[in-house]
């Protein structure tokens, strides 16, 4: 895409190039912009997917700056296509807040209960129908809850409720290869139904181009792939999400893959994702090392809302890197508390585990030599 300040003062859109020229604004260098030939303009390449963002930023600019310009019809409809979509996301995010200190509209979450009493195979208990509906009145969001707690019955349960108010057709879950055959399993546990389920894992990306992303098919309502795998199809499955007869549900299992900062497999989810209908990640460790391993998983399930503001980003690590961790906890949880969903162990009703005193054994010459081997290679390694 092209965007220029015409000579009128005029920001307009056009389509074709990949850049974006503006005429004498030094200001633009520090977002990455340099000079063309005739030292007259600035531009930037630019990926289609950071357009509203960057359309955004420099209308502020512009704004800031006492720049006069006007928009075109264009640019116009982008900007206000972006502030309803703040609109919703502000919405979503108090109507999820409020359902969490227990201020709901009861009515209709009866109703929502009702549905998942007469269109499920599976009774959930109390702790899964409630983050269904958190995650209903999201769309996109996250699920934190302790493994065994039901996590993904809980996806299918809430996308059978989206599937029937027409507003998804397909689920897409990328994942390590070993939760595919738990999805199967899980799915016609839950749904009553076998799923019409694709595999898409290793390979040649061409190949699975050719069959499968270019002539999507109806039959298919499940469809499992690896993170290795996302990474290699990614254009593929950007135009497949991007396809008008698709509407995708995307599921992120394990969603702590995903956390580094400028990872391959990162940059691939958060790249598709934009094209998903509804996003969800799950994972019981959300933020194994540090409160950066979250950054990755909120700007995928919100990516032109900016969850966790990047100045916020940035005070979180110098707190962390202070050692303040309490400023850094409160920052964090103001930003994101609404938009996930946990399940602490506390709350499966499970019987308290029972510790046995460890009975020790004496052991052989042959298992001395091993231990005493391995233990001085620990701590002696070089």
């Amino acid at each position: 895409m092209i965007i220029s300040l015409n000579s009128e003062k005029q920001l307009v859109l056009n389509d074709e190039k990949s850049q974006l020229i503006f005429k004498h604004c030094s200001q633009l260098k520090y977002w990455g912009f340099t000079t063309n030939s005739n030292n007259n303009s600035l531009w930037i390449h630019l990926h289609s997917d950071n357009l509203i963002n960057i359309c955004v930023k420099i209308e502020k600019y512009f704004q800031k700056q006492s720049i006069q310009f006007e928009l075109s019809n264009q640019i116009s409809e982008l900007l206000s296509s972006y502030d309803q979509i703040k609109q919703q996301f502000s919405e979503a995010k108090l109507l999820a807040n409020n359902f969490k200190e227990g201020n709901y509209d009861l009515k209709q979450f009866n109703e929502f209960c009702h549905f998942l009493k007469n269109n499920l195979k599976r009774s959930l208990r109390d702790h899964q129908i409630k983050a269904c509906y958190h995650h209903y009145l999201l769309k996109n969001s996250a699920n934190f809850s302790v493994p065994g707690s039901g996590k993904t019955s809980v996806v299918l349960s809430v996308y059978e409720k989206f599937r029937s108010e027409n507003e998804i057709n397909l689920i897409y879950v990328v994942g390590p290869t070993s939760c595919f055959s738990p999805w199967q399993d899980e799915f016609e546990s839950t749904l009553g139904r076998k799923p019409n389920c694709k595999i898409l894992s290793g390979g040649d990306s061409t190949s699975r181009k050719n069959e499968y992303y270019d002539f999507y098919s109806d039959d298919y309502e499940l469809i499992l792939t690896s993170f290795q795998t996302f990474y290699r199809d990614v254009s593929h499955i950007t135009n497949f999400f991007n396809h008008k007869s698709v509407n995708a549900f995307l599921v992120v299992d394990e969603a702590h893959y995903m956390k580094q900062i400028g990872g391959i497999w990162s940059e691939a989810i958060l790249k598709a994702g934009n094209y998903a209908k509804y996003r969800i990640i799950l994972t019981g460790t959300p933020c194994p090392r540090k409160f950066i391993d979250l950054f990755n998983l909120f700007d995928f399930l919100w990516p032109l809302n900016n969850p966790i503001a990047d100045l916020d980003k940035t005070k979180v690590e110098v707190s962390e890197a202070k050692g303040d961790l309490d400023t850094a906890t409160s920052i964090i949880r103001n930003s994101i508390d609404p938009l996930f969903y946990r399940v602490r162990k506390k709350e499966l009703g499970l019987i308290e585990p029972k510790y046995h005193k460890p009975i020790q054994v004496q052991m052989n010459k042959y298992e001395k030599l091993i231990y005493e081997a391995i233990s001085k290679r620990l701590i002696e390694p070089f």
